[in-house]
């Protein structure tokens, strides 16, 4: 009695590791992407800004 049957209309369904949790980690992605792109641009913004508030400084002290 060691047959085995087949079964009809029992349908099993898996996922896979990488499909249960999509977003596992995107806020610290997010954050760490973040912080790298601002230090990598800082000085295409901050020089602009620095020499922006010496000249409206001066302006304003004229």
């Amino acid at each position: 009695m060691t047959e085995c049957f087949h079964q009809r209309g029992i349908v099993s369904y898996g996922l896979s590791q990488n499909r249960q949790r999509p977003f596992a980690g995107t806020l610290r992605a997010a954050l760490e992407n973040t912080f790298r792109r601002t230090r990598g641009q800082i000085l295409y913004w901050a020089i602009p800004f620095g020499l922006a508030y010496y000249v409206m400084d001066w302006a304003e002290k004229r």
